[in-house]
């Protein structure tokens, strides 16, 4: 994958439906990949030193997280044979903390979605997912202003 390549995978499964796709540790290792390509397009855009997740997190014992892979209807890809295409556009990742001074609990570490995506309501659609199944998380700093702006409307 070249620097300046966003690809995004399609993936053909009956089950699939728009919204989130959850990776953990005993999932798939085709969709911890797919994971950390996102991961990867995150590390770029906001230039940090390493992605922010790997596809073998599953090893690390210590670690406890919940990715997700973000899916549309590739609608672009339907065909007589395939009738279920997806396409992957964005991924983000769930880590449980400790508390060390602060109160226990889940942080959404990072979240990407492929420019296209953005500001399509994509997040705001699943946020009550969210805040149902990781609680009254906290989102890590530093934010962007795309987020800021989007906490100060959704918290």
């Amino acid at each position: 994958m070249d620097k300046y390549t966003i690809k995004l995978p399609i993936i053909n499964d009956e089950q699939l439906t728009d919204g989130p796709i959850y990776v953990e540790k005993s999932s798939d290792k085709t969709l911890r990949n797919k994971l950390e390509t996102f991961a990867l397009y995150f590390q770029r855009e906001f230039k940090y030193d390493f992605p922010q997740y790997e596809a073998n997190e599953h090893l690390y014992n210590d670690n406890k997280y919940i990715g997700i892979l973000f899916a549309a209807k590739a609608w672009d890809k339907v065909t007589d044979d395939i009738q279920s295409p997806y396409r992957l556009f964005g991924g983000a990742c769930f880590r449980w903390r400790d508390g060390q001074g602060h109160n226990s609990g889940w942080v959404l570490d990072w979240i990407w979605f492929h420019p296209f995506f953005r500001h399509r309501g994509v997040l705001a659609k699943h946020w009550k997912q969210l805040k149902i199944k990781f609680g009254d998380f906290c989102v890590a700093e530093p934010l962007s202003a795309d987020m800021k702006k989007f906490l100060s409307k959704n918290n």
